[in-house]
């Protein structure tokens, strides 16, 4: 079974797009799709519940009150179906590629050793996926670690603390940190698995704030690897410079 993880808060223009995207990925594969509204206050959650009558595969959870995608995504980690084999995360203003992610399905399962699998993604302006027309290349299409880029296998999530709730900026690129610590068994290829949706409520927008979140998950790594001698160094896990990925996504404009 595949498990797309979907956290939710004020998404309303986006998270229909999300959820259909997710539908489409798993044409041989058992699929569950799950939801957790971080206590938006927008129409989020009438959108997800209709659309929960559409699609037999989606799993909607909400929190009480707004406690952060970190809290959220944990949820859902919590909520896996004992069938997972596999885990995919995509947030609420993104699109996956149809069918993107039985490329990394079966890079995987060519390769039962491998623990996880990367492709690339492309920066859009969000106007542009609204048009429902191809796509330019002249949009950036980048080679890099990014959460949603993804696919990992479930046993491997659950040998991770989940993520990690102090942090405001940078907590998926810690979560991926902290696999890279425990296992070198990373896939890459060359196909696209999701569009980044450039818009003015993107967390990228704050380039001062996720340096600051950047810098704080360094530091976490370094202190834990100096606690435990026995764990890899991150550096194996970035295929191109953090920096030089950050200015091709800052200079797309929402």
């Amino acid at each position: 079974m595949l498990s797309i993880l979907i956290p939710a808060y004020n998404a309303d223009k986006y998270i229909k797009d999300a959820i259909l995207s997710a539908s489409r990925q798993a044409d041989e594969t058992d699929l569950e799709i799950l939801v957790c509204n971080d206590a938006s206050t927008d129409n989020t959650a009438e959108i997800v519940r209709s659309l929960s009558h559409q699609i037999k595969s989606l799993r909607y959870f909400e929190q009480p009150e707004n406690m952060g995608v970190s809290t959220a995504r944990n949820r859902l980690l919590e909520e896996l179906s004992p069938k997972s084999k596999y885990v995919a995360f995509l947030d609420a203003d993104d699109l996956f590629f149809y069918n993107a992610l039985q490329n990394s399905m079966e890079l995987l399962h060519q390769n039962p050793k491998a623990d996880y699998a990367f492709g690339k993604f492309q920066v859009v302006k969000s106007e542009f996926l609204n048009i429902h027309e191809p796509i330019s290349d002249e949009w950036p299409i980048i080679s890099g670690v990014t959460l949603s880029a993804g696919l990992y296998r479930t046993e491997l999530i659950k040998k991770i603390d989940g993520f990690n709730t102090s942090l405001a900026q940078g907590e998926d690129l810690d979560f991926l940190i902290r696999i890279a610590e425990i296992t070198r068994a990373q896939l890459t290829h060359d196909n696209t698995v999701f569009y980044y949706r450039r818009h003015d409520s993107n967390a990228t927008k704050d380039a001062r704030a996720m340096q600051s979140g950047l810098l704080r998950v360094l530091l976490l790594h370094a202190l834990r690897r100096k606690k435990d001698a026995t764990l890899f160094d991150a550096k194996g896990l970035f295929r191109y410079e953090g920096r030089k990925i950050m200015e091709k996504v800052m200079n797309v404009n929402g």
